[in-house]
């Protein structure tokens, strides 16, 4: 094995070898061949990556990317940076790969293709999911200005959503409730009733994990605003949930949880739901108050099988 990926670093270091007198000028060669260059730092890539040398494999790609961006070919040199950046990704150099990325995407927005951009800010995104969440949130924001550019309502709003349970995940509350507002406005320019509705119930129940009663009457009393909100199936359970919170009702609170309207919703809103404390709930509980005796109660429908970070391959 040894021997074998020897031989392999020895032609990878050849073809580096023609990749350099590629580009090297003379009196009888005024111009570089740039893609002899390209298509030998590949090679070399390819050749190092076989015998794990990932170093060497790196270098050559970033090689190969600076010979297609003096080229003008913005998109190859992109790919060449995406390819860079899986090495790093099975090295768990996150950060390196990120970064990478992160250039591969500005390339695609030069050549002028911001739906590829977006695409590649999300793989980033779904990739650092597990390991660096805070910079997972910042891929999907930054992939939600480049669909902007395009107008792309919808796609905005599932990106700054992805941000937004994310936040939620890390307990970064705040910064939870301010993305599903702006997810909710993205979705209002395009009559999404249905999706408003759900998240309005998320938004309520962020403010609530934060034992910020005020905060979340506020954010439900606003969204009553919203056209169809206040007359839908979830405004009254939303609002007897808030009454049941400020009252310290857990038996009345638990019941609307686990009404079939709220069972199915997000994997992170079911766990806010789940995970609520109502404030004197327990007290009142071994008082006998609540009329049920905490029939009824139970947790609320949480997804086990589904990953809680869903990486995603580059």
């Amino acid at each position: 094995m040894a021997a074998a990926a020897d031989r392999k670093i020895a032609e990878g270091l050849e073809h580096m070898r023609q990749a350099d007198k590629c580009l090297k000028t003379s009196v009888f060669k005024w111009k570089p061949d740039i893609d002899g260059a390209v298509s030998e730092f590949s090679k070399a890539a390819i050749a190092f990556k076989n015998a794990k040398a990932h170093s060497k494999a790196t270098d050559a790609y970033l090689k190969a990317a600076d010979a297609q961006k003096s080229a003008g070919s913005f998109f190859h040199a992109a790919k060449s940076l995406e390819a860079a950046a899986l090495i790093q990704k099975e090295t768990k150099d996150f950060r390196m790969a990120t970064e990478l990325i992160e250039t591969a995407s500005d390339l695609y927005l030069q050549h002028g293709v911001p739906d590829t951009a977006a695409i590649c800010l999300e793989r980033a995104a779904k990739m650092l999911e597990p390991v660096l969440p805070e910079e997972a949130i910042r891929m999907y924001l930054k992939a939600s200005d480049v669909a902007e550019m395009e107008d792309k309502q919808r796609q905005m709003g599932e990106f700054v959503g992805k941000a937004g349970r994310i936040f939620i995940r890390i307990k970064k509350y705040e910064e939870a409730a301010e993305s599903i507002r702006r997810e909710i406005d993205l979705y209002c320019t395009m009559d999404s009733h249905g999706l408003i509705n759900k998240l309005v119930f998320g938004l309520v129940l962020i403010h609530l994990s934060r034992e910020d009663y005020v905060a979340a009457d506020q954010a439900f009393k606003a969204c009553c605003g919203l056209p169809g909100f206040a007359d839908s199936e979830e405004a009254g359970p939303i609002e007897a949930l808030l009454d049941a919170y400020d009252q310290g009702d857990e038996d009345a609170a638990r019941q609307i949880l686990l009404s079939p309207l709220f069972r199915y919703m997000d994997n992170e809103f079911a766990i806010l739901a789940r995970d609520l404390k109502i404030p004197g709930g327990a007290a009142k509980a071994s008082d006998g108050g609540g009329g049920g005796g905490g029939e009824g109660r139970g947790p609320v429908r949480v997804d086990e099988d589904e990953d809680e970070y869903s990486g995603g391959l580059l």
